[in-house]
C-alpha cells in the first residue's frame, strides 16, 4: 500500500528512491564497516533500509532504538 504510514520492507511498496537504493549497495559492496541513514523525521530512511536488508544477503543487525525507551533507556536517564 502506497499511503501506509509503516516502514515499508520490499520493492513494490518503496517509491522514487532507486538513487538512494543504488548508492548503499555501492557502500556495502565496498566493504565499508558501518552505513548509517541519516535526515529528518517520516522521509523514509526506515524503509530505505528495510527495503535494502530484505534483497540482499549482507550480514546485518537491526536495532529499533525506540524500544529502548520501554526498557528505561533515554537520552536523559541511565539505564537500569
Amino acid at each position: 500500500m502506497l499511503f501506509d504510514p509503516r516502514p515499508k520492507e520490499s520493492r513494490e511498496d518503496f517509491f522514487d528512491r532507486e538513487k538512494e537504493l543504488k548508492l548503499i549497495q555501492a557502500y556495502a559492496k565496498k566493504g565499508s564497516p558501518i552505513i548509517l541513514c541519516l535526515g529528518v523525521r517520516r522521509i523514509g530512511k526506515t524503509s530505505l533500509l528495510k527495503v535494502f536488508l530484505n534483497e540482499t544477503s549482507y550480514p546485518h543487525l537491526y536495532l529499533n532504538a525506540r524500544k529502548l525507551v520501554d526498557y528505561g533507556y533515554s537520552l536523559t536517564s541511565s539505564p537500569p
